[in-house]
């Protein structure tokens, strides 16, 4: 198991993201667990990144489920906000069946939010890249 120090658990919906930082010394308890709701764009991702900084994240990643175009967009801001972002987009099934695994009730953004950085935390990510524009155009 790899276990990343810092991790933001990101929720993208159309016109905002959900994020909370994993911190360790909080317990088990997901609920509590800070959250906050940023604009899915430029200004949002650079309030997260400070958010990052404020807990005194050192390098940090962000984790958000594959969600087609919002999570690719997102990926986009933050990188451009900071080009040394870590950036991982995991698949939803693998995450849908973590969730599972753990003791909580409800699904909420937050929550969704909550378990995404705990994920994030336990697992070895794969950094993104962004796929080229010709190669998505073969793709179709």
């Amino acid at each position: 198991m790899k276990e990343h120090k810092d991790v933001f658990g990101i929720d993208i919906s159309k016109d905002w993201i959900d994020a909370a930082p994993w911190i360790p010394s909080l317990g088990e308890d997901l609920r509590r667990l800070p959250v906050r709701r940023f604009s899915r764009d430029g200004p949002g991702a650079k309030a997260i990144l400070e958010w990052a900084q404020q807990l005194g994240f050192q390098d940090p990643w962000f984790v958000m489920e594959a969600t087609g175009n919002y999570s690719e967009e997102f990926a986009r801001e933050l990188v451009r906000s900071d080009p040394r972002a870590h950036i991982a987009i995991v698949n939803p099934g693998s995450v849908r069946f973590y969730a599972r695994s753990l003791p909580i009730r409800g699904k909420t953004d937050a929550m969704d939010a909550r378990v995404l950085a705990r994920f994030g935390s336990e697992r070895a990510l794969t950094a993104w890249t962004e796929i080229p524009a010709s190669r998505k155009e073969r793709r179709g």
